[in-house]
């Protein structure tokens, strides 16, 4: 079959199109407000874990948690007339399995360190931006793959000052993501 160079241009501006439509749909639906919801999280949980003294870094962590918990609760209501596939369920299941095999993980692995614990549970998270990525849109993969890599580095090179990087490369990465999104995408 021999496609000529205008059906090749056509069916490439078809896929742009709905590459485009498909970006859109994303910046109107609720993740980008998840990402900067969980920026945010992460970013004051990082940042007064760097200050706080270890003892007080559970309550802290388990506070503002309960607290995004229930912010992201009240946006999968708000964008509840939004789900249009059955894909917003997956997206529900990949966090629930993603939450319960880290916690199998981490009672195993049993960290010393807040920063060890802090490294694996961003290792978690990010694996599923990673899927994330790989099923809908690689922006969500690349995320994932920036903020492990920023996670990695800190905890490696300069372990004194990881919870302040991880603060404004975490958190701030996964907040720059998301108004880029709505900013940009719609």
């Amino acid at each position: 079959m021999d496609v000529s160079r205008q059906e090749a241009q056509e069916s490439l501006q078809v896929i742009h199109e709905v590459a485009a439509q498909m970006r859109r749909n994303v910046a109107r639906g609720g993740g980008p407000y998840y990402m900067v919801l969980w920026g945010a999280i992460w970013f004051l949980g990082f940042l007064m874990s760097h200050f706080v003294h270890d003892i007080y870094q559970g309550w802290v962590w388990l506070t503002l948690v309960f607290i995004g918990t229930v912010a992201s609760a009240y946006l999968g209501y708000r964008f509840r007339s939004k789900v249009r596939s059955q894909i917003d369920v997956r997206f529900t299941h990949l966090w629930f399995a993603i939450i319960a095999y880290s916690s199998i993980w981490m009672w195993l692995a049993q960290p010393k360190t807040g920063e060890q614990a802090s490294v694996l549970i961003t290792s978690f998270m990010m694996f599923a931006y990673v899927v994330i990525g790989l099923w809908i849109e690689r922006t969500a993969a690349w995320v994932g793959l920036i903020v492990t890599a920023f996670a990695l580095l800190s905890y490696v090179l300069i372990r004194d000052y990881y919870f302040l990087c991880m603060a404004f490369l975490g958190g701030g990465t996964l907040m720059f993501s998301g108004f880029y999104i709505l900013r940009k995408w719609k």
